[in-house]
């Protein structure tokens, strides 16, 4: 599989072969082929792995523990880090060029983001079941916070930047934004961070282990 993501990446899905792949793998066509059925499966494949990176991260900042404040944040910077990753950015360009000649990439790619963003739509729907949020449908709500967070197609034409300051900025304007569409009162950053601090303080106190 990393044989035919880095092949996907650095040639395109067009330019791309089985025969470059099997070469890179060290493996015969044939058990391509009869592992995967051809070249879109293959790519299919590449991409659901490429998503499943994005899976893991949601899965992680959803985990966070405290207030929907708190965990909303927490998705708005793993959304921002994972859909600026180069390789990310690298796959999405690769499906936006191949559309328009192979349809069923674009379907592909549409099917691959509802598969990644599932713990932000699952969150969403248990916010809205509880009426902390005020949204008509979770995967759509899911689908615009992950369109915004990742700067839309702002990060394809350049690089963002990497200081914590930017990155800071960009979650609260992000979490403001959304907190006001759906109805959830914004936490002040300077009480989030306060009570930051009071959790630090807090296990800093912990008795050691000996």
């Amino acid at each position: 599989m990393h044989a035919a993501l880095h092949s996907f990446l650095e040639r395109g899905f067009e330019a791309t072969s089985l025969e470059s792949i099997a070469r890179d793998a060290k493996v015969a066509k044939i058990t391509i082929y009869r592992q995967f059925g051809g070249k879109t499966q293959l790519f299919r494949e590449a991409a659901h792995y490429a998503q499943t990176y994005m899976q893991a991260n949601l899965t992680a900042a959803v985990a966070t523990k405290g207030p929907p404040a708190k965990v909303l944040r927490a998705i708005i910077g793993r959304l921002r880090d994972v859909t600026t990753n180069p390789d990310y950015l690298a796959i999405l360009r690769m499906e936006i060029a191949a559309a328009p000649k192979f349809p069923n990439i674009a379907g592909l790619a549409i099917s691959e983001t509802g598969y990644a963003l599932e713990p932000l739509m699952n969150y969403l729907q248990e916010l809205k079941d509880k009426k902390l949020i005020v949204v008509d449908d979770a995967r759509e709500a899911a689908m615009q916070l992950s369109a915004v967070a990742g700067g839309g197609v702002r990060y394809l034409l350049k690089k963002r930047s990497r200081s914590l300051a930017a990155s800071t900025h960009w979650v609260e304007s992000v979490y403001t934004l959304f907190a006001r569409a759906w109805g959830l009162a914004p936490i002040h950053r300077a009480t989030h961070m306060h009570n930051d601090r009071i959790d630090a303080a807090a296990r800093s106190k912990r008795p050691k282990r000996s």
